[in-house]
């Protein structure tokens, strides 16, 4: 399985059952209703115009159980494209995250963070709903943690949204006393990291960009 279109938000009303295949036109039933999408895998263009014209929104793996006003209702082609995590997890921006958040631990002598899947899942999902949802914020922060099965006795999160590069995002955060604290917190043990990216971002909140850091004490 690779998609499913849904009706209504929240991944209620019709679906459409396992997609696998491009659609340049995807019928009469089905044009301009679709509010919630799940992606299983790959990574798919979805577009406002049938034949694969008209402003497009790119997903990943994920679900996504509503859409802002741009892009709710709009749909009528879609197709899968060949490009790489749009999450960034392939190309080294997890990793440069956390080497340089513990290059600002290790100038005022604290131990580095490790990084932790579960946590970074959680930041991942985060970072992309921001995007996908139009909103830039740290709803259900503790929810979201514990949905990965992460036990912790502490746990707080770090959001950043625009920056393009992680030395911009790390910058942004050390130059931010809340958020540098958590950076600089010798409590923290470990650390999930989020990037997303949506190049036709329409929204109300356009960052383009979105960034999340989770860090963990496990109990």
């Amino acid at each position: 399985m690779s998609v499913e279109i849904f009706t209504d938000s929240n991944f209620s009303g019709t679906k459409s059952g396992s997609l696998e295949h491009d659609s340049s036109w995807i019928g009469d039933f089905w044009n301009d209703k679709i509010s919630s999408i799940k992606v299983y895998s790959g990574t798919w263009d979805f577009f406002e115009h049938s034949k694969f014209q008209g402003r497009s929104l790119r997903l990943g793996p994920g679900e996504y159980p509503s859409f802002n006003n741009e892009v709710n209702d709009t749909i009528s082609s879609f197709k899968k494209v060949a490009v790489g995590d749009s999450t960034g997890s392939d190309n080294g921006v997890l990793k440069r995250i956390l080497d340089l958040t513990n290059n600002e631990r290790g100038k005022v002598g604290l131990s580095p963070l490790t990084l932790n899947s579960q946590l970074t899942a959680a930041a991942q999902k985060h970072s992309r709903s921001m995007a996908m949802q139009d909103f830039f914020d740290h709803r259900q922060m503790v929810e979201r943690v514990t949905a990965e099965g992460y036990h912790y006795s502490r746990v707080g999160e770090n959001i950043s949204a625009g920056n393009s590069t992680p030395e911009d995002a790390i910058k942004g955060w050390m130059n931010s006393s809340g958020h540098r604290d958590n950076i600089l917190n010798s409590n923290y043990r470990e650390l999930g990291v989020g990037y997303y990216f949506l190049e036709n971002d329409q929204g109300s909140v356009n960052y383009k960009h979105y960034w999340t850091q989770v860090f963990g004490t496990p109990q």
